[in-house]
């Protein structure tokens, strides 16, 4: 996760990134994953839908879960 403030910290643009082995925890993924490699992209864009979906809907919330990675962000910020 890298948050950048913008507009002042009014809002903040957000960064991530997802690497994973779905054969480690989903069963039969080695399998599927094998035979059709566009598999693993299409897990990883719906993981990220749901996420991106999460977060807006706990943002517009005003969700206290992002509390401490803007603490961070700000902290990161001010260090510059």
């Amino acid at each position: 996760w890298v948050l950048v403030p913008i507009d002042d910290g009014k809002r903040t643009v957000v960064f991530y990134t997802l690497s994973a082995d779905y054969s480690k925890v989903l069963p039969g993924a080695k399998v599927i994953l094998a035979r059709r490699a566009e598999a693993d992209t299409a897990i990883s864009i719906g993981i990220n839908i749901v996420l991106a979906k999460a977060i807006k809907n706990e943002a517009e919330k005003g969700g206290k879960i992002f509390s401490g990675i803007q603490e961070k962000a700000s902290d990161h910020n001010n260090a510059k």
